[in-house]
């Protein structure tokens, strides 16, 4: 089991929180999620590294229990991976790793597919019809777990965003004395000849002037 690392952001501890908790109701060591990115996938949070090379062979065969999105009507099952007809080269290759059993649940988050929750199992009983029912509501609850701290982290970031662009502003209002308007329009300017968010480039003017993040004395109208 996972223990709780402080660096580690709130999604990344909820995504090991979800996978150690399903590998302890499978009884199994290898459990994985694959997330939705753009018009791929990423493999966050395996527990070996099976998992990750399991996944890995999906994204590169375009074949596999995920890999074509192909999780109708919500899961996929398989107790035989290696002669499973549906995955002629991914099969054979994933029981090469050790890998006998899978399956797949969609994290569905209200209508929002943010991909899947995949157990596998080296060997020993067969999923059976309840162990997919199980699968599939773990799978709706993390769903929206992830999906409530990925909302979470994104709010966060906007207000730190919001307040380091307020900072910048600070400054160059006390040192050009500009109103607040005229030091954010200094700010796009620098932002667009750089080249860079308007964030970052906010960080760099307070970097230049030697000015940490989080001094609130800086902010316009405080």
């Amino acid at each position: 089991m996972r223990t709780q690392q402080p660096e580690a952001s709130a999604f990344v501890q909820s995504v090991a929180d979800v996978v150690d908790f399903v590998a302890g109701t499978f009884d199994t060591a290898h459990v994985g999620i694959t997330l939705r990115r753009g018009d791929g996938f990423e493999t966050v949070g395996p527990t070996t590294e099976v998992v990750r090379g399991a996944d890995s062979l999906q994204r590169l065969l375009r074949e596999g229990p995920w890999a074509k999105a192909e999780l109708s009507p919500g899961f996929i099952l398989s107790n035989d991976i290696a002669r499973d007809v549906r995955w002629p080269e991914w099969g054979p290759r994933a029981a090469a790793m050790g890998l006998e059993r899978v399956v797949s649940s969609e994290l569905d988050a209200g209508g929002a597919i943010l991909g899947s929750l995949n157990v596998y199992r080296a060997g020993g009983r067969p999923f059976t019809p309840d162990d997919v029912e199980t699968g599939q509501l773990l799978a709706s609850h993390a769903a929206i777990a992830l999906r409530y701290t990925q909302h979470i982290e994104r709010l966060t970031s906007a207000l730190e965003s919001r307040a380091t662009i307020g900072q910048a502003q600070g400054v160059l209002m006390g040192r050009h004395s500009m109103v607040a308007e005229q030091a954010l329009s200094m700010l796009q300017r620098r932002s667009h000849v750089l080249g860079v968010p308007l964030v970052e480039a906010a960080r760099a003017l307070l970097q230049e002037h030697g000015v940490g993040a989080g001094d609130s004395r800086l902010n316009p109208g405080t």
